[in-house]
């Protein structure tokens, strides 16, 4: 089958992964690791080139949360080149979290949703209106993760939580702020956002979006440590 994964998981725990790769001959093209249903090439949380790989060949899979399902899915270099992939576990972590329903990668941060209360859009998310989502924000290296939240067609109050981290934040409609998150409410924390107040699109206007929103979460460039 030409659009099946090259390797598909299902309830994955926390950790870090070696990577091996099987090719019939020489490795080539590139695969990319998806967290969630209609896992695809387009939203990965990594990409790896895969060109002369075989064996181990030094790619790592870091995992700061269980995840309910993952998949790695080549490109048409990679189908035809690569037999398989696999992982072996180089070190597990304790349990943590419930398991991350879906994750996205916005510039240098991962983010892992923890539950249904949030819509991930290719270049944003939605927290759901009158609602709690929770999450596990996993940057790269040397990035200090920046969100910028922002009120939808109406103000709302927005709160975000992580152990004894606080931050509330109230905004007229269209409003937005920059925050930086610091340490204790990053990976492997759990980060909570909260939105007071909410809006379906479809009752403002012409558009067919039904959906109750919240609050609008992006994920600007961000400085280093």
């Amino acid at each position: 089958d030409d659009d099946a994964p090259l390797l598909g998981l299902a309830d994955l725990p926390a950790g870090e992964y070696d990577v091996f790769v099987d090719a019939a001959s020489r490795a080539a093209g590139s695969a990319a690791v998806a967290v969630g249903r209609q896992a695809s090439l387009d939203r990965p949380i990594v990409r790896w080139a895969l060109d002369g790989r075989d064996g181990y060949g030094g790619l790592v899979l870091r995992l700061p949360v269980d995840v309910r399902s993952l998949a790695v899915i080549g490109d048409a270099e990679a189908r035809r080149s690569v037999r398989a992939i696999t992982l072996r576990p180089r070190r597990l972590a304790p349990a943590g979290p419930a398991p991350a329903q879906r994750a996205v990668r916005y510039g240098g941060v991962v983010v892992f949703a923890l539950d249904e209360q949030a819509y991930l859009e290719p270049d944003a998310l939605w927290v759901r209106g009158h609602g709690a989502a929770a999450f596990v924000v996993a940057p790269d290296d040397g990035v200090t993760p920046r969100l910028r939240v922002k009120a939808g067609a109406v103000a709302n109050d927005i709160e975000l939580t992580s152990g004894t981290w606080r931050m509330a934040v109230s905004l007229s409609a269209g409003e937005e702020r920059d925050v930086d998150l610091p340490v204790e409410a990053r990976s492997p924390a759990v980060l909570t956002i909260i939105s007071r107040g909410g809006f379906r699109p479809s009752a403002l206007g012409p558009s067919d979006d039904v959906r109750d929103l919240g609050v609008y979460v992006t994920w600007p460039a961000a400085g280093g440590r």
